[in-house]
């Protein structure tokens, strides 16, 4: 088309953000308070995105009864104000063609606001869809805690507290009369408005007992505890098409003019928790010189089968400083350590354990009418029961040559077993092809490294610098299947979806295998008739995608370290920290869709490329869409000035300063961003499928501040 449009510097821009802080703060012998006041008002990065807020925060505390009751009250009320632009449109950026231009003058384009346009499977303008939409919303939450802490004597304390918060969103959205793209249908010059309102409401109360004394060499800690915790969370949206106007944008759903059959106008949902807990904690300290640790807690869940709602964690840990018992040269501190532990988790929504049914897209007839039909989507469970993390840890603590260097040394292995996972089951015996089981087994295991240093020390100069590196030494799935699920012993997961990549797959889970291997065909070339040509990897004679490929990388990383330093000369200060990440592989889905010849050929209107034109057979996806994706990354960097102000009555100090984020990455990735993917966007985050990068990653932002803090 002649045009050379660069997608993403156009509907990008610099993001600028403001923040002013205001408090004051004071306190008697038995009095204290604190109130604050935050304005914060940023555009984003993506056109049509930003947001404005206030926050406001009162902090009160009292104490009575000869200093042997406190009592706490905290109340903090934000109010936020956002605009989104659609992550969709960064999706279309990167894909659409370079050589069309953001405007035309086309009668086609004309008929969608002067936007170029084209009909082709799902390929639209990335700018039109940000300005020619609006999305936008409301927040509003509010947070209030009470507490109250009494002391008797001085080796017990009992405290309670309870905490409240409610939060009160609505979202607005509209799709211009003029819009090709929209959210239902391609060119309807319908209108379309949606409006949703959601209302979360937590609340959460716990109270302790703690003993903590000495006698003789020995100090001892006792902590029991109650919690309890619930959620709500209800929500109800409306939407219409069809509107005369583009004027009243979402604001009048009741001028919607279509009305189409099967489709749903409205919705409602509501969903609540509970979650319960006991716990305790018993602590052994000898002369600061050994130390014993036991813990146990019991929790229920109303999220879990009715056979399992409850769980028991336990754990323990000891440890002992050699240097109180053996002087070693210039080594200050040696704690040797180890631990051993049991945790939770809950499911990722309520529910699970129950048999749903949902609506389809049928209707019976039933005493003389037709009936909307409804159809089991997911089975019951009863058994559902706590995932299980059970964690051995043993480690070394040191400080050396009068504490100028310290750090640690960690071993760790872990095992989760009864990992929740959605599994396909049979039909029959089941009603849905869907259950939430209790199946997965992963087990993992790695060496954590740290060492900080005060390399210089003195008034006019110091340096710090600190250095972590972690070790991944494997991640294995021991178990994934049985009787229900057929088993399987292998599951493929990763599946990319249309165009053109339907029914692709790009992950293999197999038992007692790493978790994370990623597969496809190997590419080979193209033959002398313009053929693309792949590795005949089971040796019968012909290519099949589905039986011919490999395991040509791994999503998760095989290790990673940063390195941050510190500097002070007289009133300067600067930091910094270095972040890398090596071994991990990603699936580039935009290159794979978009960057082969065969769909070129599915966006019609598109020009090809001539030598592409014989080079059509699939498939497209193979080893060359999975690439290396190590990266370092300059994190953060702060470099600032402190002003003294010693004899001034009014001013105590004024600091001056720069700081940056992902300043900038390292990397041969061709991607949006190197970073690891630890699960599927597109399925939920399921921890078995790392290492997929979606066409809708959003680019981690630069990010660069500047600031005055003046302390009065």
């Amino acid at each position: 088309f002649g045009s050379n449009t660069d997608w993403i510097g156009t509907i990008t821009r610099p993001g600028y953000a403001q923040t002013y802080n205001l408090a004051l703060d004071g306190a008697s012998k038995l009095t204290s308070y604190r109130v604050s006041f935050n304005y914060r008002k940023g555009n984003g990065i993506l056109l049509k995105s930003g947001y404005n807020q206030w926050n406001g925060h009162i902090n009160f505390s009292q104490k009575a009864l000869n200093n042997m009751l406190t009592f706490h009250f905290d109340l903090s009320a934000t109010n936020r104000n956002e605009t989104y632009g659609s992550h969709d449109a960064m999706m279309f950026a990167a894909r659409y063609n370079p050589t069309a231009p953001t405007m035309a003058d086309d009668d086609f384009s004309k008929e969608w606001g002067g936007y170029f346009q084209r009909q082709a499977f799902y390929f639209y303008n990335p700018l039109a869809i940000l300005e020619q939409n609006m999305l936008d919303g409301r927040k509003l939450s509010v947070v209030g805690l009470a507490k109250v802490d009494f002391t008797p004597v001085k080796y017990l304390t009992f405290n309670a507290s309870y905490s409240e918060s409610i939060n009160n969103n609505t979202f607005g959205q509209y799709w211009s009369k003029n819009s090709y793209w929209t959210p239902f249908a391609i060119g309807s010059h319908s209108g379309y408005a949606r409006k949703e309102n959601q209302n979360f409401h937590h609340r959460l109360f716990e109270t302790t007992g703690q003993f903590n004394k000495q006698f003789g060499k020995n100090n001892i800690k006792v902590l029991v505890g109650y919690s309890y915790q619930d959620d709500f969370f209800d929500n109800l949206w409306a939407y219409g098409e069809g509107f005369l106007s583009d004027g009243f944008l979402y604001n009048n759903l009741g001028s919607a003019s279509v009305v189409k059959a099967n489709k749903q106008t409205m919705g409602s949902y509501k969903k609540s928790t509970r979650l319960i807990g006991f716990f305790g904690r018993v602590e052994w300290n000898f002369k600061d010189a050994i130390f014993v640790t036991g813990n146990f807690r019991r929790d229920g869940s109303s999220m879990f089968g009715i056979n399992n709602k409850w769980g028991n964690f336990a754990g323990a840990s000891a440890g002992f400083d050699l240097t109180k018992f053996v002087k070693i040269p210039h080594v200050d501190r040696l704690k040797i350590r180890g631990g051993y532990g049991e945790t939770g988790n809950l499911p990722p929504s309520p529910y699970l354990s129950q048999l749903r049914f949902n609506v389809t897209n049928e209707q019976f007839f039933y005493n003389g009418k037709y009936i909307q039909a409804y159809a089991p989507v997911r089975n019951e469970n009863p058994n559902l029961k706590w995932e299980v993390k059970k964690e051995l840890n043993v480690g070394v603590d040191y400080y050396l040559l009068n504490y100028r260097i310290n750090g640690s040394i960690d071993y760790y292995r872990s095992r989760s077993s009864d990992l929740m996972l959605n599994y396909t089951v049979p039909v029959p015996p089941f009603p849905s092809d869907k259950m939430w089981l209790n199946l997965g087994e992963l087990e993992n295991s790695g060496i954590e490294f740290a060492v900080n240093s005060k390399i210089i020390n003195n008034k006019k100069f110091t340096w710090s610098t600190n250095f972590n590196f972690t070790k991944y030494l494997y991640t294995k799935l021991l178990k994934i299947s049985n009787s229900l699920t057929g088993n399987q012993s292998q599951q493929f997961f990763g599946y990319l979806g249309a165009p053109f990549l339907t029914g692709v797959r790009t992950i293999l889970v197999d038992e007692g295998k790493e978790i994370g291997n990623i597969i496809a065909p190997i590419y080979m070339g193209i033959d002398s008739t313009g053929k693309l040509t792949y590795k005949d990897v089971d040796g019968d004679g012909e290519f099949n995608a589905q039986n011919d490929y490999e395991v040509v990388g791994n999503g998760l990383p095989k290790f990673q370290m940063g390195w941050g330093n510190s500097f002070t000369f007289g009133n300067f200060y600067l930091n910094f920290f270095f972040r890398g990440v090596f071994g991990h592989s990603l699936v580039n889905v935009n290159n794979a869709r978009y960057g082969v010849p065969v769909v070129i050929g599915i966006q019609s209107g598109m020009h090809q490329a001539l030598d592409f034109m014989d080079a059509k057979n699939g498939p497209v996806y193979s080893n060359v869409h999975v690439e290396k994706a190590d990266f370092v990354k300059l994190d953060n960097f702060s470099l600032g000035y402190d002003f003294h102000f010693n004899k001034s009555k009014y001013v105590q100090g004024l600091k001056i300063y720069v700081s940056g984020q992902n300043l900038f990455t390292i990397t041969k990735y061709s991607g949006v961003d190197p970073e690891v993917r630890y699960g599927d966007a597109w399925d939920n985050n399921n921890p078995l499928a790392p290492g997929i990068d979606r066409e809708t990653t959003y680019f981690t932002a630069r990010s660069i501040t500047f600031g005055v803090n003046v302390i009065f």
